[in-house]
């Protein structure tokens, strides 16, 4: 028995290091275009900046504002990032982007394509919030991704490229944040569909599910800010539901998450690295410790033990009966 055991740590070891090594080893993408969403702050920012002058590729940053790409323009080294403005939720201006590209690329077509651009919905029970709060989360976050990579398929084709979408741990373990996890759990069943209708054409697809990291996304003041506004708007009957101290209590715990997150963005911005030029990409990439340790164990357990511990750590209404 002791000599089987020994047998599977041998293989076990031998595996993960032929997987590191295997990992380490990269293509040569020098002079390919990869077009990168969301990059007026956060990972798109960070990604569009540094990628170009370290792997030798043409980045096509696109960002929502004008104002987002000119400080791109400024901070990214010359030469490496082309901006260009583009809102995902605006068909005409995904298709304006299009154009562009398709003019930028030309022949080569484009090798990679990161879904990035996205939004936090509001931290509030899901019956607070109204539709069009949702609606926008969806927008931006699902439907942007689907008709950006839709309306740039044909140029990833060309290439054979890679298309790495970025859900979320929120997509693993759901929580309460009004129609982001909705979302997130879109953009994994999207992905893994194209994923195999896209095998034939030589097209690969990549899932990020980052943890939780201190972007714009989640910043504080706009976090609280619309927590509060929420509140401030419902009926008097509801907040007696709830109880005077709830809104405190439900702050004070969005504080404590964001207060967690991680400032180590460099660990996405890698795994987006990973899957646009590595020789052996992986289909999922899970990239922080909480998502790795906490939501991605917690989803494989049954779900009335998580349940509870979900239950617990979240604050209760005071008429709860």
């Amino acid at each position: 028995m002791a000599s089987w055991l020994v047998i599977i740590a041998l293989v076990v070891i031998i595996a993960l290091i032929i997987q590191d090594i295997m990992d380490r080893v990269y293509k040569d993408v020098t002079y390919k275009y990869i077009l990168v969403t969301g990059c007026d702050s956060g990972f798109g920012n960070l990604l569009s900046r540094y990628l170009g002058q370290k792997r030798g590729c043409h980045v096509i940053a696109a960002c929502l504002s004008e104002s987002g790409l000119e400080a791109l323009e400024r901070e990214a080294p010359k030469g490496t990032v082309t901006g260009i403005v583009m809102d995902v939720t605006d068909t005409e201006s995904i298709r304006r982007a299009r154009d562009r590209v398709a003019t930028i690329v030309g022949d080569k077509g484009l090798w990679g394509l990161v879904n990035n651009a996205g939004i936090a919905g509001i931290p509030v029970p899901y019956h607070w919030t109204e539709k069009r709060e949702i609606q926008r989360v969806l927008d931006v976050n699902l439907m942007g991704t689907i008709e950006v990579t839709n309306e740039f398929f044909p140029l990833i084709r060309q290439a054979k490229g890679r298309i790495v979408n970025v859900s979320s741990a929120a997509a693993v373990m759901p929580t309460a944040i009004g129609g982001y996890s909705i979302s997130k759990l879109g953009v994994e069943a999207f992905s893994d569909a194209l994923r195999v209708s896209c095998r034939a054409f030589g097209v690969t697809v990549h899932i990020l599910e980052p943890g939780f990291f201190q972007t714009n996304i989640v910043a504080r003041d706009s976090t609280l800010t619309s927590v509060t506004n929420v509140w401030n708007r419902l009926p008097k009957q509801e907040k007696a539901v709830y109880g005077p101290k709830y809104l405190d209590k439900l702050l004070s715990k969005v504080e404590m998450v964001l207060d967690r997150c991680s400032p180590s963005c460099h660990l996405v911005t890698d795994a987006m690295e990973h899957a646009l030029c590595a020789r052996w990409p992986w289909r999922r990439y899970m990239p922080g410790n909480d998502i790795k340790f906490i939501y991605k164990p917690l989803s494989m357990i049954p779900p009335w033990i998580t349940d509870y511990i979900r239950y617990w750590q979240v604050p209760r209404p005071e008429r709860h009966n």
